[in-house]
């Protein structure tokens, strides 16, 4: 899913801006930089967010109801550490499908 908000009057350049992303998405691997970017900030949110009791104890009981045990967020850091550019584009290329997008518009 992607989500934006803007200007009601930029609406076709915003709907333009995303397919374009997503096309790069699916088109060419991710660059290392951004890669590297974008994994301190998973492993950094998820950190932080569970700073609080009631997050880990939502965590913990969610890892519990899918099946993946109390102890599956642990491992975040290394799952999250182990993706590569080629695993970001192949899974683009699985799930995005650009012939068949679902708009939604909310004014």
């Amino acid at each position: 899913a992607v989500y934006m908000a803007g200007a009601p009057e930029k609406l076709d350049e915003s709907l333009a801006g995303i397919r374009g992303q997503l096309t790069k998405i699916v088109n060419e691997p991710v660059s290392e930089e951004e890669l590297a970017r974008a994994k301190g900030y998973l492993i950094g949110t998820q950190a932080v967010g569970l700073q609080r009791y009631g997050s880990q104890a939502m965590l913990l009981s969610l890892d519990e109801l899918y099946g993946l045990g109390a102890t599956h967020h642990l491992d975040y850091a290394n799952r999250i550490s182990a993706v590569s550019a080629d695993d970001i584009q192949r899974v683009a290329k699985r799930v995005i499908h650009l012939d068949a997008p679902v708009v939604a518009i909310i004014k």
